[in-house]
């Protein structure tokens, strides 16, 4: 199609970036409200009971930035359904906060 797909895939933790890059799309939404053809898809989950506050607060700024529906959200998606999710997307976003030795998801994008 000629949407550009965002994605941003792995553990919801606040290590991750989730909800920066949650902002930053809410951001792109707003500032380029005349490219409609962006949309975004958050793939994971964080199941720790210490989470849940953390988890609460991505789905809030999921709705908060969803821009229409241009803002979507899966749960924790099988290993095997990955591959699927790279190949649609445009950009794959990494947003740690914090340095990461060996990023799995870059790689998993990269092999794709």
């Amino acid at each position: 199609s000629g949407q550009t797909h965002v994605l941003h895939f792995g553990r919801m933790s606040a290590q991750k970036g989730g909800l920066d890059f949650l902002r930053a799309m809410h951001l792109v939404i707003e500032q380029a409200s005349h490219c409609d053809d962006i949309c975004a898809l958050v793939v994971g989950s964080n199941n720790t009971p210490s989470s849940s506050k953390h988890s609460d607060a991505i789905a809030q700024a999921a709705m908060t930035c969803g821009g229409g529906g241009r803002v979507h959200m899966r749960p924790h998606v099988s290993a095997e359904t990955v591959p699927a999710l790279l190949l649609c997307a445009s950009v794959v976003v990494v947003p740690s906060r914090t340095p990461e030795a060996f990023c799995r998801t870059v790689i998993e994008a990269l092999a794709m």
